[in-house]
Protein backbone atom coordinates (compact mmCIF):
# COMPACT_ATOMS: atom_id res chain seq x y z
CA UNK A 1 0.00 0.00 0.00
CA UNK A 2 2.87 2.32 -0.79
CA UNK A 3 5.84 1.12 1.52
CA UNK A 4 7.69 -0.99 -1.65
CA UNK A 5 11.42 -0.41 -2.81
CA UNK A 6 12.31 1.03 -6.74
CA UNK A 7 15.03 -1.63 -8.04
CA UNK A 8 18.67 -0.49 -6.50
CA UNK A 9 16.70 1.52 -3.76
CA UNK A 10 17.63 0.37 0.08
CA UNK A 11 16.04 0.81 3.32
CA UNK A 12 17.29 1.19 7.04
CA UNK A 13 15.64 -0.28 9.64
CA UNK A 14 17.32 0.20 13.25
CA UNK A 15 16.85 -2.48 15.81
CA UNK A 16 17.33 -1.38 19.43
CA UNK A 17 20.04 -3.19 21.41
CA UNK A 18 18.91 -6.45 23.05
CA UNK A 19 15.86 -6.81 20.79
CA UNK A 20 17.97 -9.88 19.24
CA UNK A 21 18.61 -10.49 15.53
CA UNK A 22 16.56 -9.36 12.28
CA UNK A 23 16.30 -11.84 9.75
CA UNK A 24 14.23 -11.08 6.62
CA UNK A 25 12.11 -13.81 5.89
CA UNK A 26 10.89 -13.04 2.04
CA UNK A 27 10.90 -10.73 0.34
CA UNK A 28 8.16 -10.36 -2.40
CA UNK A 29 8.83 -8.37 -5.25
CA UNK A 30 6.38 -6.02 -7.68
CA UNK A 31 6.32 -8.64 -10.36
CA UNK A 32 4.56 -11.50 -8.15
CA UNK A 33 8.03 -13.63 -7.49
CA UNK A 34 9.76 -13.52 -4.51
CA UNK A 35 12.45 -14.76 -2.49
CA UNK A 36 12.51 -16.77 0.81
CA UNK A 37 10.54 -18.57 3.13
CA UNK A 38 7.34 -20.24 0.96
CA UNK A 39 4.88 -19.80 3.85
CA UNK A 40 5.96 -15.90 4.26
CA UNK A 41 5.72 -15.31 0.97
CA UNK A 42 2.08 -17.16 0.65
CA UNK A 43 1.40 -15.03 3.48
CA UNK A 44 2.21 -12.05 1.78
CA UNK A 45 0.72 -12.31 -1.46
CA UNK A 46 -2.67 -13.10 0.35
CA UNK A 47 -2.08 -9.69 2.22
CA UNK A 48 -1.63 -7.99 -1.59
CA UNK A 49 -4.80 -10.15 -2.76
CA UNK A 50 -6.99 -8.38 0.22
CA UNK A 51 -5.55 -5.03 -0.41
CA UNK A 52 -6.55 -5.33 -4.24
CA UNK A 53 -9.97 -6.61 -3.93
CA UNK A 54 -10.68 -3.17 -1.70
CA UNK A 55 -8.57 -0.86 -4.11
CA UNK A 56 -11.12 -2.27 -6.71
CA UNK A 57 -14.33 -2.08 -4.31
CA UNK A 58 -12.77 1.73 -3.95
CA UNK A 59 -12.50 3.23 -6.79
CA UNK A 60 -15.95 3.17 -7.91
CA UNK A 61 -17.05 5.11 -5.29
CA UNK A 62 -13.74 7.89 -5.89
CA UNK A 63 -15.01 8.24 -9.43
CA UNK A 64 -18.36 8.72 -8.43
CA UNK A 65 -16.88 11.52 -5.88
CA UNK A 66 -15.12 13.45 -8.83
CA UNK A 67 -18.64 13.29 -10.87
CA UNK A 68 -21.05 14.23 -8.21
CA UNK A 69 -22.98 17.09 -9.04
CA UNK A 70 -23.97 17.70 -5.53
CA UNK A 71 -24.86 20.97 -3.93
CA UNK A 72 -21.68 21.66 -1.85
CA UNK A 73 -18.28 20.00 -1.15
CA UNK A 74 -19.06 19.11 2.20
CA UNK A 75 -21.82 16.84 1.09
CA UNK A 76 -19.41 15.37 -1.35
CA UNK A 77 -16.81 14.80 1.62
CA UNK A 78 -19.87 13.52 3.51
CA UNK A 79 -21.26 10.82 1.25
CA UNK A 80 -17.39 9.73 0.11
CA UNK A 81 -16.48 9.21 3.54
CA UNK A 82 -19.56 7.50 4.68
CA UNK A 83 -19.69 4.87 1.35
CA UNK A 84 -15.80 4.22 2.11
CA UNK A 85 -16.91 3.03 5.83
CA UNK A 86 -18.95 0.69 4.18
CA UNK A 87 -16.40 -1.25 2.18
CA UNK A 88 -16.69 -4.88 3.10
CA UNK A 89 -14.29 -6.46 5.28
CA UNK A 90 -14.86 -10.53 4.52
CA UNK A 91 -14.15 -12.42 7.92
CA UNK A 92 -11.64 -14.99 8.23
CA UNK A 93 -12.57 -18.40 6.78
CA UNK A 94 -13.07 -20.04 3.76
CA UNK A 95 -10.85 -18.25 0.89
CA UNK A 96 -10.30 -15.77 3.17
CA UNK A 97 -6.68 -16.27 5.17
CA UNK A 98 -5.98 -14.11 8.07
CA UNK A 99 -3.72 -11.95 6.06
CA UNK A 100 -5.99 -11.97 3.11
CA UNK A 101 -8.55 -10.18 5.97
CA UNK A 102 -5.71 -7.71 7.34
CA UNK A 103 -5.65 -6.44 3.66
CA UNK A 104 -8.65 -5.98 3.18
CA UNK A 105 -9.00 -3.91 6.56
CA UNK A 106 -5.94 -2.36 6.11
CA UNK A 107 -6.11 -0.96 2.77
CA UNK A 108 -9.85 0.23 3.70
CA UNK A 109 -8.11 2.32 6.25
CA UNK A 110 -5.59 3.62 4.14
CA UNK A 111 -8.18 4.72 1.79
CA UNK A 112 -10.40 6.50 4.46
CA UNK A 113 -7.12 8.06 6.27
CA UNK A 114 -6.29 9.50 2.27
CA UNK A 115 -9.71 10.95 1.96
CA UNK A 116 -10.11 12.04 5.55
CA UNK A 117 -6.52 13.92 5.24
CA UNK A 118 -7.96 15.55 1.86
CA UNK A 119 -10.75 16.54 3.66
CA UNK A 120 -9.00 18.27 6.55
CA UNK A 121 -7.17 20.51 4.30
CA UNK A 122 -9.75 21.39 2.52
CA UNK A 123 -12.16 22.27 5.30
CA UNK A 124 -9.18 24.04 7.50
CA UNK A 125 -9.22 26.62 3.99
CA UNK A 126 -13.11 27.03 5.29
CA UNK A 127 -14.27 27.67 1.70
CA UNK A 128 -13.44 24.75 -0.11
CA UNK A 129 -15.25 25.04 -3.66
CA UNK A 130 -16.90 21.73 -4.94
CA UNK A 131 -13.95 21.35 -7.43
CA UNK A 132 -11.31 21.46 -5.39
CA UNK A 133 -12.84 18.63 -3.28
CA UNK A 134 -13.30 16.80 -6.75
CA UNK A 135 -9.74 17.69 -8.07
CA UNK A 136 -8.04 16.54 -4.23
CA UNK A 137 -10.56 13.26 -4.49
CA UNK A 138 -9.27 12.85 -7.90
CA UNK A 139 -5.77 12.59 -6.88
CA UNK A 140 -6.54 10.17 -3.93
CA UNK A 141 -8.05 8.17 -6.99
CA UNK A 142 -4.95 8.44 -8.98
CA UNK A 143 -2.31 6.87 -6.10
CA UNK A 144 -5.28 4.03 -5.59
CA UNK A 145 -5.02 3.28 -9.41
CA UNK A 146 -1.44 3.53 -9.46
CA UNK A 147 -1.26 0.89 -6.82
CA UNK A 148 -3.66 -0.99 -8.10
CA UNK A 149 -2.10 -1.65 -11.52
CA UNK A 150 0.71 -2.76 -9.87
CA UNK A 151 -1.03 -5.11 -8.06
CA UNK A 152 -2.72 -6.47 -10.63
CA UNK A 153 0.86 -7.02 -12.73
CA UNK A 154 2.12 -8.83 -9.47
CA UNK A 155 -0.96 -10.86 -9.50
CA UNK A 156 -0.98 -12.07 -13.39
CA UNK A 157 2.62 -12.89 -13.27
CA UNK A 158 2.02 -14.87 -10.46
CA UNK A 159 -0.71 -17.19 -11.94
Amino acid sequence: MGWQLAPGETDVVTVSPGEGDLTLAAALFEDGTGQGEPDYLTRMRDYRAGIEQQFKRAIPILRQATDASADSASTVLEAILSRLSGLPEPPVGGDVSPDKAAGFYHAKQFIQRQVQTSADGLQESKSARLEEVRSSISTVQAQIEKALASLQRASATNK
